[in-house]
């Protein structure tokens, strides 16, 4: 009971923040996700809200826009549970990448910035010699060439 309970805090904590991640109020947005629960009806509400505001504000100055009807779908669907992992398992995964994060934060502080563009130019000139005489060889038939 308790699980589920926080799992479904959890779904609407999740849509809260990505719908006041689109500029929307955060009040607003709590109370339109706890009345009508889905994303997308919360959404919907919020539009319409918005709308509402925006026809206010442009008739008291004299100008009304035409409604604007935005559709949104659910890439989640509609249940709302967009977790396909086990608790446990996304507990282990967050534990890796903090642990991976200190590991590259680490390597980041110890190196130098630019080692990783840095090239030995003497094996790339040998290289390079090498390939020309091959090239070399090839024009002249196959034949080495002999340097007097």
């Amino acid at each position: 009971e308790s699980k589920k309970r926080k799992r479904q805090q959890k779904n609407a904590e999740a849509r809260i923040a990505e719908l006041v991640s689109m500029g929307f109020e955060r009040s607003r947005v709590i109370e339109a996700v706890n009345s009508y629960g889905t994303r997308t009806e919360a959404l919907n509400a919020l539009l319409a809200q918005q709308g509402q505001g925006a026809s206010a504000t442009a008739a008291a100055s004299g100008t009304v826009p035409p409604p604007v009807s935005v559709p949104y779908s659910d890439p989640a669907g509609e249940s709302g549970d967009a977790e396909t992992e086990s608790p446990s398992s996304s507990h282990e995964a967050e534990e890796r990448d903090v642990e991976m994060e200190g590991e590259l934060t680490e390597e980041l502080g110890r190196g130098d910035a630019f080692s990783d563009y840095d090239i030995d130019v003497t094996k790339e000139g040998e290289a390079l010699s090498e390939y020309l005489a091959l090239l070399d060889s090839a024009l002249d038939g196959g034949k080495p060439t002999t340097s007097q």
